[in-house]
């Protein structure tokens, strides 16, 4: 199988480069399945610090590979649900994933691909981006994750507008409306997004991911809840407990609690 998904690790920060590049990076079961196995083994590795998503070529993802779904529907619909279910799994593991997770977008990052970028911790995109859950627009909806995701991050009000629209939308709006951090020119993306990475390893990382865990958590669950989450965290400080180990135990049990994963 040739690699779809690589990725590399140089001083703490670990690159994912989606690598169908003659078919814009498009998600098929061969990328959901190595993306997949990817984020496993990076969520496993500690010297991981942060991790930057970009895709090859001319485009970040341009979204479910329409060519590969439409043989499959016809003849193996059963395989499209595996996929799509895959897809989830690749997004919950973004949003649950040990170190902070930068999108760096380019030219295009719809529909599956708008929904990778959606469960990254934060996004990034150049000035020539264009995104959006174009999903309707063959008579679907964003079902891996979308309509779960982006309520949370546009609202409820912005999410139905772009998904029952099927929007696309250019990098101006997307900082508008909160989808990006920064809209950068082409050639100084990778620049911008790696000093930003260098930002957030300053930071100890078991910080890093009890933040980022303790407010995706507050994002699902009600006020009293997540303000045991935050007294956990206060006594493992007050205790002289704030070592890996602990830190894991806590972020396993969340994981359980919240996300149901095992």
């Amino acid at each position: 199988m040739d690699k779809v998904v690589i990725w590399e690790k140089k001083d703490g920060i670990a690159t994912i480069t989606l690598n169908r590049p003659e078919s814009l990076n498009a998600i098929n079961r061969e990328l959901a399945d190595q993306f997949y196995d990817t984020l496993i083994e990076i969520d496993q590795d500690w010297g991981v610090k942060v991790v930057i998503l970009k895709g090859a070529g001319r485009a970040f993802c341009a979204g479910a590979d329409i060519k590969t779904f439409t043989k499959h529907l016809e003849l193996e619909p059963d395989f499209i649900y595996d996929t799509v279910y895959k897809v989830q799994q690749v997004n919950l593991l973004l949003k649950t994933l040990r170190p902070p997770v930068i999108a760096a977008m380019h030219k295009y990052a719809l529909g599956g691909g708008y929904e990778f970028a959606a469960s990254c911790d934060f996004r990034f995109c150049t000035e020539d981006t264009i995104m959006g859950p174009i999903e309707i627009a063959v008579g679907l909806l964003p079902i891996a994750t979308g309509m779960t995701i982006m309520p949370r991050i546009l609202g409820p009000q912005i999410a139905k507008k772009t998904i029952l629209l099927g929007e696309r939308f250019d990098a101006k709006y997307a900082k508008d409306i909160g989808f990006v951090l920064d809209v950068v020119p082409q050639e100084k993306l990778m620049d911008v997004v790696t000093e930003f990475a260098k930002k957030l390893m300053s930071t100890n990382p078991l910080l890093l991911y009890l933040g980022k865990m303790t407010i995706n958590r507050a994002l699902t669950s009600d006020i009293s809840s997540n303000l045991k989450i935050e007294c956990e965290i206060l006594r493992m400080f007050s205790h002289s407990q704030f070592t890996e180990e602990n830190v894991k135990k806590l972020l396993e049990k969340t994981k359980k609690e919240i996300w149901g994963q095992q």
